[in-house]
């Protein structure tokens, strides 16, 4: 039988973030040090104490050579019809985003804690890119405007991932596509698993030993296609080689 309910406690920073998540149902219960948090203020904590840079600059060769392997496969996948226009939503500061920048004529980095955007902004430091905030499923942006839209590790992280697909897919023009990604959470928890078991769970160094910290939702190959499918058609949807760990959906809008 499949889990759905995740109960999960992370220690960071001075601070205990305490998680219940029900992926049946679409609940979840968030607290820090006790007390009750909304959705935008545990993300804004997951960006502090566990963002995805850690991964990047992670101290396992392995786990670093898996973070450059995903953000190398989502930018040839978005680049493909050589968009001019992108929009990188969830930019966290900018570290997929850096990588786009040379082959675009403007990006958007789009992100609902300030600090990450302003970071994504400082980072890149060119007159390509401009910063916004702003919460996935309400984007101020212009209908149509883009020619393409990469949100890479997001929809695990939002109240309601089909409104966001929607709102993807009114900014970018038709025609234009929309990349969507999640981690593969299932394998990912079954490879912690082994680990733990096999007394090599030290492998994991600073990463959660659970459920990642800010997913509230744990999808599957089948569960992105479908949700994907509020952008347009989806013409590719399948997993990240070589490691298989994270799940992409690609859409022609």
């Amino acid at each position: 039988m499949r889990t759905t309910v995740y109960e999960d406690t992370y220690s960071r920073g001075g601070h205990e973030f305490c998680k219940k998540v029900d992926t049946a149902s679409g609940t979840f219960a968030l607290s820090m040090d006790g007390k009750a948090v909304t959705l935008d203020e545990w993300n804004r904590a997951v960006n502090r104490y566990f963002p995805m840079s850690l991964k990047s600059a992670h101290g396992n060769a392995l786990i670093r050579m898996k973070e450059r392997s995903r953000i190398r496969g989502l930018v040839r996948l978005l680049l493909q019809d050589h968009p001019k226009s992108v929009a990188d939503v969830g930019c966290e500061a900018g570290h997929i985003a850096r990588e786009m920048l040379p082959y675009v004529e403007r990006i958007v980095c789009i992100d609902s804690d300030p600090e990450m955007a302003a970071k994504a902004l400082g980072s890149l430091r060119s007159p390509k890119a401009s910063a916004l905030v702003a919460d996935a499923s309400e984007l101020p942006v212009q209908a149509h405007s883009l020619d393409a839209l990469l949100a890479a590790s997001i929809l695990e992280h939002v109240a309601r991932p089909v409104a966001a697909v929607k709102e993807f897919a009114r900014l970018v023009r038709p025609g234009g596509l929309v990349l969507v990604s999640v981690p593969n959470d299932r394998a990912v928890m079954r490879i912690k698993t082994i680990l733990r078991a096999t007394g090599l769970g030290r492998l994991l160094g600073r990463l959660a030993s659970g459920l990642a910290m800010g997913h509230i939702h744990v999808f599957t190959r089948a569960t992105l296609r479908e949700v994907a499918a509020s952008a347009g058609k989806v013409i590719r949807c399948g997993f990240l080689r070589p490691f298989l760990l994270d799940i992409y959906a690609l859409v022609r809008v």
